[in-house]
Protein backbone atom coordinates (compact mmCIF):
# COMPACT_ATOMS: atom_id res chain seq x y z
CA UNK A 1 0.00 0.00 0.00
CA UNK A 2 1.17 3.62 -0.57
CA UNK A 3 2.57 5.30 2.03
CA UNK A 4 1.71 8.79 1.14
CA UNK A 5 -1.70 9.84 0.60
CA UNK A 6 -2.48 13.65 -1.31
CA UNK A 7 -3.03 16.37 1.37
CA UNK A 8 -3.38 19.32 -0.83
CA UNK A 9 -2.04 20.97 -4.21
CA UNK A 10 -0.05 23.80 -2.43
CA UNK A 11 1.46 25.52 -5.82
CA UNK A 12 2.29 25.23 -9.23
CA UNK A 13 5.76 25.42 -10.91
CA UNK A 14 6.39 26.18 -14.49
CA UNK A 15 8.62 23.54 -16.48
CA UNK A 16 11.30 22.69 -14.88
CA UNK A 17 14.38 21.38 -17.07
CA UNK A 18 13.97 17.40 -16.76
CA UNK A 19 17.68 16.91 -17.74
CA UNK A 20 19.57 19.08 -15.75
CA UNK A 21 22.35 17.03 -14.41
CA UNK A 22 21.39 17.43 -10.33
CA UNK A 23 19.95 14.49 -8.10
CA UNK A 24 16.00 14.15 -8.22
CA UNK A 25 16.01 14.77 -4.32
CA UNK A 26 18.40 15.20 -1.56
CA UNK A 27 18.93 13.97 1.64
CA UNK A 28 20.44 17.60 2.36
CA UNK A 29 16.74 19.18 1.77
CA UNK A 30 15.30 17.57 4.32
CA UNK A 31 18.13 16.93 7.27
CA UNK A 32 19.21 20.91 6.79
CA UNK A 33 15.32 21.48 7.13
CA UNK A 34 13.40 22.54 10.55
CA UNK A 35 12.25 19.10 10.50
CA UNK A 36 14.14 16.87 13.10
CA UNK A 37 15.11 13.81 11.14
CA UNK A 38 17.48 10.93 12.58
CA UNK A 39 19.06 7.97 11.27
CA UNK A 40 17.41 8.85 7.38
CA UNK A 41 14.03 8.42 8.31
CA UNK A 42 11.65 11.03 7.85
CA UNK A 43 9.07 11.40 11.07
CA UNK A 44 4.64 11.20 9.90
CA UNK A 45 3.69 14.12 8.69
CA UNK A 46 6.76 15.24 7.19
CA UNK A 47 5.81 17.29 3.87
CA UNK A 48 7.33 16.37 0.75
CA UNK A 49 6.68 17.94 -3.00
CA UNK A 50 7.03 15.99 -5.96
CA UNK A 51 7.17 17.70 -9.34
CA UNK A 52 4.93 15.33 -11.76
CA UNK A 53 5.47 15.14 -15.20
CA UNK A 54 1.35 14.84 -15.80
CA UNK A 55 1.31 14.17 -19.63
CA UNK A 56 3.82 10.82 -18.87
CA UNK A 57 1.42 10.06 -15.76
CA UNK A 58 -1.63 10.33 -17.23
CA UNK A 59 0.09 8.07 -20.33
CA UNK A 60 1.48 5.50 -17.85
CA UNK A 61 -2.14 5.26 -15.70
CA UNK A 62 -3.75 4.59 -19.11
CA UNK A 63 -2.11 0.94 -18.93
CA UNK A 64 -0.33 0.30 -15.67
CA UNK A 65 -2.02 1.19 -12.06
CA UNK A 66 1.24 0.68 -9.95
CA UNK A 67 1.28 0.46 -6.27
CA UNK A 68 4.11 1.64 -4.11
CA UNK A 69 5.13 5.10 -2.28
CA UNK A 70 4.37 7.35 -5.90
CA UNK A 71 1.03 5.88 -6.79
CA UNK A 72 -1.21 8.53 -5.60
CA UNK A 73 1.16 11.14 -6.46
CA UNK A 74 0.92 10.63 -10.28
CA UNK A 75 -2.61 10.16 -9.98
CA UNK A 76 -2.65 13.56 -8.48
CA UNK A 77 -0.79 14.83 -11.08
CA UNK A 78 -2.46 13.03 -14.42
CA UNK A 79 -5.18 15.08 -13.57
CA UNK A 80 -3.56 18.07 -14.66
CA UNK A 81 -2.52 16.07 -18.16
CA UNK A 82 -4.32 18.66 -20.08
CA UNK A 83 -3.71 21.69 -18.82
CA UNK A 84 -0.15 22.08 -17.72
CA UNK A 85 2.95 20.31 -18.13
CA UNK A 86 4.42 20.03 -14.69
CA UNK A 87 2.64 19.85 -11.51
CA UNK A 88 3.58 20.04 -7.89
CA UNK A 89 1.85 17.88 -5.83
CA UNK A 90 2.04 18.13 -2.09
CA UNK A 91 1.51 15.29 0.49
CA UNK A 92 2.34 14.16 4.07
CA UNK A 93 3.65 10.92 4.97
CA UNK A 94 1.14 9.36 6.88
CA UNK A 95 3.54 7.14 8.79
CA UNK A 96 7.92 7.67 9.36
CA UNK A 97 9.38 6.70 6.01
CA UNK A 98 12.97 5.81 4.95
CA UNK A 99 14.32 8.79 2.91
CA UNK A 100 16.23 5.82 1.09
CA UNK A 101 13.16 4.75 0.40
CA UNK A 102 11.46 8.13 -1.57
CA UNK A 103 15.09 8.49 -3.17
CA UNK A 104 14.80 4.93 -4.78
CA UNK A 105 11.62 5.28 -6.22
CA UNK A 106 11.61 9.02 -7.22
CA UNK A 107 15.23 7.88 -8.90
CA UNK A 108 13.32 5.35 -11.25
CA UNK A 109 10.18 6.93 -11.62
CA UNK A 110 10.41 8.49 -15.50
CA UNK A 111 7.36 10.74 -14.61
CA UNK A 112 8.93 12.15 -11.49
CA UNK A 113 10.81 14.86 -12.47
CA UNK A 114 12.07 16.33 -8.78
CA UNK A 115 11.24 16.16 -5.25
CA UNK A 116 12.20 17.83 -2.07
CA UNK A 117 10.96 19.26 1.42
CA UNK A 118 7.42 20.84 1.27
CA UNK A 119 8.06 24.38 3.06
CA UNK A 120 5.63 26.42 4.56
CA UNK A 121 5.48 29.92 2.80
CA UNK A 122 4.17 32.89 4.00
CA UNK A 123 3.19 36.03 2.72
CA UNK A 124 5.24 39.03 2.28
CA UNK A 125 5.41 41.27 5.65
CA UNK A 126 7.53 43.90 6.93
CA UNK A 127 9.68 43.23 9.74
CA UNK A 128 7.13 44.18 11.72
CA UNK A 129 4.70 41.13 13.24
CA UNK A 130 1.04 41.61 12.43
CA UNK A 131 -0.77 42.14 15.63
CA UNK A 132 -4.19 40.88 16.64
CA UNK A 133 -6.20 44.21 16.53
CA UNK A 134 -8.60 42.28 19.79
CA UNK A 135 -5.49 41.12 21.63
CA UNK A 136 -5.85 44.21 23.92
CA UNK A 137 -9.29 43.44 25.14
CA UNK A 138 -8.01 39.44 26.02
CA UNK A 139 -7.17 40.17 29.47
CA UNK A 140 -6.77 36.27 30.02
CA UNK A 141 -3.99 36.23 27.86
CA UNK A 142 -2.00 38.32 30.04
CA UNK A 143 -3.36 36.80 33.55
CA UNK A 144 -1.71 33.57 31.91
CA UNK A 145 1.82 35.23 30.69
CA UNK A 146 1.16 34.21 27.28
CA UNK A 147 3.59 36.57 25.77
CA UNK A 148 6.12 35.64 27.53
CA UNK A 149 5.69 32.10 27.99
CA UNK A 150 5.22 31.94 23.87
CA UNK A 151 8.61 33.51 23.62
CA UNK A 152 10.05 31.16 25.66
CA UNK A 153 9.44 28.34 23.16
CA UNK A 154 8.24 29.85 19.79
CA UNK A 155 11.38 28.72 18.46
CA UNK A 156 10.44 25.09 18.53
CA UNK A 157 6.81 25.69 17.89
CA UNK A 158 7.94 26.75 14.72
CA UNK A 159 8.33 23.60 13.45
CA UNK A 160 4.67 23.46 13.25
CA UNK A 161 3.80 19.81 14.12
CA UNK A 162 0.07 19.44 13.45
CA UNK A 163 -1.66 19.37 16.74
CA UNK A 164 -5.73 19.11 16.03
CA UNK A 165 -7.90 20.43 18.98
CA UNK A 166 -12.03 18.68 18.71
CA UNK A 167 -14.21 21.27 19.87
CA UNK A 168 -17.44 19.05 20.82
CA UNK A 169 -19.87 21.42 21.56
CA UNK A 170 -22.90 23.43 20.00
CA UNK A 171 -21.11 24.17 16.33
CA UNK A 172 -18.32 26.18 15.39
CA UNK A 173 -18.58 29.06 12.74
CA UNK A 174 -15.43 27.09 10.97
CA UNK A 175 -16.24 30.06 7.77
CA UNK A 176 -14.68 32.53 10.67
CA UNK A 177 -11.73 34.28 9.08
CA UNK A 178 -9.82 34.17 12.66
CA UNK A 179 -10.88 30.13 12.49
CA UNK A 180 -11.17 29.39 9.21
CA UNK A 181 -7.17 28.89 8.37
CA UNK A 182 -7.38 26.41 11.56
CA UNK A 183 -9.73 24.19 10.53
CA UNK A 184 -8.97 20.77 10.51
CA UNK A 185 -9.57 18.70 7.42
CA UNK A 186 -9.96 14.72 6.66
CA UNK A 187 -7.85 14.35 3.39
CA UNK A 188 -9.67 11.00 3.06
CA UNK A 189 -12.89 12.17 2.35
CA UNK A 190 -14.12 14.11 -0.73
CA UNK A 191 -16.71 16.96 0.30
CA UNK A 192 -20.27 17.25 -1.09
CA UNK A 193 -20.12 13.72 -3.06
CA UNK A 194 -22.63 11.93 -0.90
CA UNK A 195 -20.35 9.50 -0.47
CA UNK A 196 -18.22 7.53 2.61
CA UNK A 197 -15.12 7.76 0.96
CA UNK A 198 -13.27 6.75 3.97
CA UNK A 199 -15.70 4.31 5.47
CA UNK A 200 -15.34 5.97 9.12
CA UNK A 201 -19.50 5.59 8.86
CA UNK A 202 -19.69 9.39 8.29
CA UNK A 203 -20.41 10.81 4.50
CA UNK A 204 -18.56 14.06 3.73
CA UNK A 205 -17.07 14.44 7.14
CA UNK A 206 -14.00 16.89 5.59
CA UNK A 207 -14.13 19.17 8.40
CA UNK A 208 -15.92 17.49 11.10
CA UNK A 209 -19.47 16.26 11.94
CA UNK A 210 -22.80 17.24 13.02
CA UNK A 211 -24.14 14.34 15.19
CA UNK A 212 -27.04 15.95 16.68
CA UNK A 213 -28.66 16.26 13.18
CA UNK A 214 -26.45 13.49 11.63
CA UNK A 215 -25.18 15.74 9.07
CA UNK A 216 -21.80 16.43 7.88
CA UNK A 217 -22.17 20.52 8.38
CA UNK A 218 -20.92 20.91 12.10
CA UNK A 219 -22.00 24.80 12.03
CA UNK A 220 -23.92 25.73 14.85
CA UNK A 221 -28.21 25.29 14.57
CA UNK A 222 -29.32 27.16 17.75
CA UNK A 223 -29.15 30.87 17.46
CA UNK A 224 -28.63 33.10 20.64
CA UNK A 225 -25.75 32.60 23.33
CA UNK A 226 -26.22 28.67 23.16
CA UNK A 227 -25.63 29.25 18.94
CA UNK A 228 -22.03 31.18 19.95
CA UNK A 229 -20.79 29.16 22.30
CA UNK A 230 -18.49 26.25 19.86
CA UNK A 231 -17.25 29.17 18.24
CA UNK A 232 -16.18 31.10 21.02
CA UNK A 233 -14.67 28.50 22.33
CA UNK A 234 -12.83 27.22 19.55
CA UNK A 235 -11.29 30.96 19.33
CA UNK A 236 -10.35 30.69 22.87
CA UNK A 237 -8.44 26.89 22.01
CA UNK A 238 -7.34 28.10 18.80
CA UNK A 239 -8.19 31.33 17.04
CA UNK A 240 -5.15 32.49 14.63
CA UNK A 241 -1.98 34.34 16.20
CA UNK A 242 -0.50 37.17 14.39
CA UNK A 243 -2.89 37.07 11.24
CA UNK A 244 -4.14 40.72 11.66
CA UNK A 245 -7.12 40.03 12.78
CA UNK A 246 -9.14 39.36 15.75
CA UNK A 247 -7.67 38.06 19.42
CA UNK A 248 -5.63 35.21 19.40
CA UNK A 249 -5.87 31.88 20.94
CA UNK A 250 -3.92 29.74 23.43
CA UNK A 251 -2.67 27.11 20.63
CA UNK A 252 -1.18 29.33 18.40
CA UNK A 253 -0.22 26.14 15.85
CA UNK A 254 -3.44 24.31 16.18
CA UNK A 255 -6.09 23.04 14.27
CA UNK A 256 -9.65 23.03 15.08
CA UNK A 257 -11.77 19.95 14.45
CA UNK A 258 -15.11 21.28 14.59
CA UNK A 259 -17.97 18.62 16.09
CA UNK A 260 -21.43 19.45 17.18
CA UNK A 261 -23.47 17.44 19.36
CA UNK A 262 -26.81 19.53 20.21
CA UNK A 263 -27.54 19.99 16.34
CA UNK A 264 -30.72 22.13 16.71
CA UNK A 265 -31.61 21.94 20.62
CA UNK A 266 -30.28 23.15 23.59
CA UNK A 267 -29.71 19.52 25.01
CA UNK A 268 -27.90 16.23 24.12
CA UNK A 269 -27.72 12.69 25.05
CA UNK A 270 -24.94 11.54 26.70
CA UNK A 271 -24.42 8.43 24.03
CA UNK A 272 -24.42 11.29 20.89
CA UNK A 273 -21.34 13.01 23.34
CA UNK A 274 -19.58 9.85 23.53
CA UNK A 275 -19.81 8.63 19.86
CA UNK A 276 -18.41 12.18 19.07
CA UNK A 277 -15.70 11.66 21.62
CA UNK A 278 -14.73 8.07 19.63
CA UNK A 279 -15.07 9.86 16.39
CA UNK A 280 -12.67 12.28 17.51
CA UNK A 281 -9.96 9.77 19.16
CA UNK A 282 -10.29 7.54 16.15
CA UNK A 283 -9.73 10.69 13.44
CA UNK A 284 -6.40 11.95 15.01
CA UNK A 285 -7.38 14.32 17.71
CA UNK A 286 -4.79 15.32 19.97
CA UNK A 287 -6.68 17.53 22.57
CA UNK A 288 -10.48 16.54 22.91
CA UNK A 289 -12.36 19.45 24.49
CA UNK A 290 -15.29 19.39 26.24
CA UNK A 291 -16.75 22.12 27.31
CA UNK A 292 -20.32 20.60 28.23
CA UNK A 293 -21.91 19.24 31.51
CA UNK A 294 -24.90 16.92 32.89
CA UNK A 295 -26.01 16.28 36.18
CA UNK A 296 -27.15 12.28 35.20
CA UNK A 297 -24.67 9.40 35.88
CA UNK A 298 -23.79 7.35 32.27
CA UNK A 299 -22.33 4.25 32.37
CA UNK A 300 -20.95 4.09 29.45
CA UNK A 301 -19.31 7.53 29.11
CA UNK A 302 -16.14 6.65 30.89
CA UNK A 303 -15.98 4.03 28.22
CA UNK A 304 -15.89 6.46 25.34
CA UNK A 305 -13.15 8.42 26.82
CA UNK A 306 -10.80 5.68 27.75
CA UNK A 307 -11.02 5.01 24.14
CA UNK A 308 -10.51 8.41 23.20
CA UNK A 309 -7.68 8.66 25.53
CA UNK A 310 -5.81 5.06 23.75
CA UNK A 311 -6.47 6.90 20.64
CA UNK A 312 -3.76 9.59 21.66
CA UNK A 313 -5.92 11.80 22.93
CA UNK A 314 -6.03 14.35 26.07
CA UNK A 315 -9.18 14.96 27.27
CA UNK A 316 -10.15 18.52 28.77
CA UNK A 317 -13.26 18.82 30.21
CA UNK A 318 -14.93 22.19 32.35
CA UNK A 319 -16.18 21.69 35.62
CA UNK A 320 -19.54 23.26 35.46
CA UNK A 321 -21.21 26.41 36.82
CA UNK A 322 -23.01 25.74 39.17
CA UNK A 323 -20.74 27.11 42.06
CA UNK A 324 -20.79 23.85 43.99
CA UNK A 325 -18.10 21.22 44.84
CA UNK A 326 -18.98 17.85 43.44
CA UNK A 327 -18.36 14.67 43.57
CA UNK A 328 -16.93 11.70 41.96
CA UNK A 329 -19.85 9.29 42.38
CA UNK A 330 -23.68 10.30 42.45
CA UNK A 331 -23.95 7.92 45.32
CA UNK A 332 -22.00 10.50 47.50
CA UNK A 333 -23.88 13.75 46.41
CA UNK A 334 -23.20 16.30 43.63
CA UNK A 335 -21.99 14.73 39.84
CA UNK A 336 -21.00 16.14 37.09
CA UNK A 337 -19.97 14.07 34.31
CA UNK A 338 -17.60 14.43 32.33
CA UNK A 339 -15.79 16.55 34.71
CA UNK A 340 -15.94 13.90 37.71
CA UNK A 341 -14.21 11.38 35.27
CA UNK A 342 -11.00 13.44 35.68
CA UNK A 343 -9.08 11.91 38.28
CA UNK A 344 -10.54 8.25 37.37
CA UNK A 345 -8.97 8.42 33.51
CA UNK A 346 -5.12 9.17 33.66
CA UNK A 347 -5.46 11.36 29.94
CA UNK A 348 -7.85 13.45 31.06
CA UNK A 349 -7.93 17.07 33.07
CA UNK A 350 -11.07 18.54 34.85
CA UNK A 351 -11.08 22.52 34.69
CA UNK A 352 -12.61 24.90 36.95
CA UNK A 353 -12.58 28.98 36.52
CA UNK A 354 -11.28 31.58 37.83
CA UNK A 355 -11.16 35.46 38.15
CA UNK A 356 -8.84 37.47 35.97
CA UNK A 357 -9.36 40.88 38.17
CA UNK A 358 -8.73 38.49 41.41
CA UNK A 359 -7.20 35.59 40.91
CA UNK A 360 -9.87 34.23 42.87
CA UNK A 361 -12.45 31.18 42.28
CA UNK A 362 -14.82 32.31 39.72
CA UNK A 363 -18.27 32.63 42.15
CA UNK A 364 -19.72 30.55 39.35
CA UNK A 365 -17.13 27.38 39.11
CA UNK A 366 -17.71 23.91 40.65
CA UNK A 367 -15.23 22.81 42.11
CA UNK A 368 -13.14 20.05 44.22
CA UNK A 369 -9.74 19.70 45.56
CA UNK A 370 -9.63 16.16 45.07
CA UNK A 371 -10.92 15.92 41.43
CA UNK A 372 -9.95 19.16 39.84
CA UNK A 373 -6.38 19.48 38.30
CA UNK A 374 -6.22 22.57 36.83
CA UNK A 375 -7.66 26.31 37.15
CA UNK A 376 -7.63 28.54 34.43
CA UNK A 377 -9.61 32.37 33.65
CA UNK A 378 -12.96 31.94 32.84
CA UNK A 379 -13.60 35.30 34.12
CA UNK A 380 -13.22 38.23 35.07
CA UNK A 381 -14.75 41.32 37.61
CA UNK A 382 -15.25 44.69 36.71
CA UNK A 383 -17.07 47.08 39.06
CA UNK A 384 -18.31 43.64 41.25
CA UNK A 385 -19.70 42.40 38.17
CA UNK A 386 -18.81 39.26 36.16
CA UNK A 387 -17.15 40.06 33.01
CA UNK A 388 -16.58 37.23 30.26
CA UNK A 389 -13.17 36.46 28.03
CA UNK A 390 -13.33 38.13 24.68
CA UNK A 391 -13.32 35.70 21.26
CA UNK A 392 -14.73 34.81 18.35
CA UNK A 393 -18.59 34.74 17.66
CA UNK A 394 -20.65 32.97 14.83
CA UNK A 395 -20.45 35.81 11.25
CA UNK A 396 -17.36 36.93 11.70
CA UNK A 397 -17.58 38.71 14.91
CA UNK A 398 -16.62 38.78 18.47
CA UNK A 399 -18.20 38.86 22.03
CA UNK A 400 -17.20 37.93 25.24
CA UNK A 401 -18.59 34.91 27.61
CA UNK A 402 -18.19 33.23 30.61
CA UNK A 403 -17.94 29.98 32.19
CA UNK A 404 -16.08 27.15 33.30
CA UNK A 405 -16.40 26.42 29.00
CA UNK A 406 -14.46 29.27 28.90
CA UNK A 407 -11.46 28.06 31.12
CA UNK A 408 -11.73 24.15 29.74
CA UNK A 409 -10.62 25.84 26.06
CA UNK A 410 -7.53 27.72 27.44
CA UNK A 411 -5.84 23.83 29.25
CA UNK A 412 -6.76 22.38 25.48
CA UNK A 413 -4.69 24.99 23.61
CA UNK A 414 -1.88 25.05 26.39
CA UNK A 415 -1.76 21.27 25.77
CA UNK A 416 -1.43 21.50 22.02
CA UNK A 417 1.45 24.14 22.88
CA UNK A 418 2.86 20.83 24.99
CA UNK A 419 1.72 18.41 22.31
CA UNK A 420 3.17 20.48 18.97
CA UNK A 421 6.39 20.92 21.41
CA UNK A 422 7.28 17.92 21.90
CA UNK A 423 6.04 16.60 18.39
CA UNK A 424 9.13 18.66 17.40
CA UNK A 425 11.60 17.57 19.77
CA UNK A 426 10.58 13.84 18.95
CA UNK A 427 9.48 13.34 22.25
CA UNK A 428 6.43 11.31 23.51
CA UNK A 429 3.13 13.20 23.46
CA UNK A 430 1.12 10.64 25.33
CA UNK A 431 -2.21 11.71 26.87
CA UNK A 432 -0.57 11.17 30.24
CA UNK A 433 2.70 12.93 29.76
CA UNK A 434 1.08 15.55 28.60
CA UNK A 435 -1.33 15.42 31.95
CA UNK A 436 1.72 15.38 34.02
CA UNK A 437 3.50 18.33 31.89
CA UNK A 438 0.58 20.62 32.60
CA UNK A 439 -0.15 19.80 36.20
CA UNK A 440 3.62 20.02 37.36
CA UNK A 441 4.76 23.05 35.06
CA UNK A 442 1.73 24.86 36.33
CA UNK A 443 1.88 27.63 39.48
CA UNK A 444 0.28 27.28 43.00
CA UNK A 445 -1.96 29.56 43.60
CA UNK A 446 -2.69 29.59 47.44
CA UNK A 447 -6.13 31.13 46.98
CA UNK A 448 -7.19 27.65 45.02
CA UNK A 449 -5.89 24.89 47.42
CA UNK A 450 -9.19 24.17 48.71
CA UNK A 451 -10.97 24.04 45.12
CA UNK A 452 -7.94 22.56 43.06
CA UNK A 453 -5.66 19.59 43.28
CA UNK A 454 -2.92 21.16 44.48
CA UNK A 455 -4.03 24.70 44.38
CA UNK A 456 -2.75 24.90 40.71
CA UNK A 457 -3.35 27.03 37.65
CA UNK A 458 -2.38 27.54 34.34
CA UNK A 459 0.51 30.09 33.57
CA UNK A 460 2.51 29.59 30.30
CA UNK A 461 5.76 30.98 31.74
CA UNK A 462 6.11 28.42 34.24
CA UNK A 463 4.75 25.73 31.56
CA UNK A 464 7.41 26.42 28.91
CA UNK A 465 10.10 26.95 31.62
CA UNK A 466 9.15 23.25 32.58
CA UNK A 467 9.05 22.28 28.84
CA UNK A 468 12.55 23.39 28.75
CA UNK A 469 13.97 21.64 31.52
CA UNK A 470 12.94 18.15 29.96
CA UNK A 471 15.74 16.35 27.91
CA UNK A 472 14.89 14.92 24.80
CA UNK A 473 17.15 14.23 21.62
CA UNK A 474 16.47 16.72 19.72
CA UNK A 475 15.37 20.18 21.99
CA UNK A 476 18.50 20.01 24.55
Amino acid sequence: MSSVAALAILFCLPPALANAQIPKIAWEDFSSSHLLVLDRQLPPQTPVSFVVDTRCAAEKLRYLHPGGLLNSVLNEGAKFAQAIEEYSVGVEMNSSVSFDLIEQEVGQEKCVHSAGYDGEILIGQSSRIAADPGRPRQGHLNYLRFDQGISGIESVLMVRKPVTIAVIDAGTDMNHSDLAIGAWRNAREVGGNGVDDDRNGYIDDVIGYNFGSKISNPSPQVSGIEGSHGTHVAGLAGARWRNGVGGTGVGVTAKIMAINVFGPNKTTRSSIVENAIRYAGRNGADVINLSLSGREYSRTMPLALRYAVSRGALIVAAAGNEGIKFNSSPESGDFISPAAYGRQIVGMISVASIDVATGNLSRFSNYNPAIVQLAAPGSTSSFGESVGLYSTFPGNSYSTLSGTSMAAPLVSGAAALVIGYLKACGASSSPARVESILTSGSRLSPKLLPYVVAGKELDLVTLANYLRSIKTVSCK
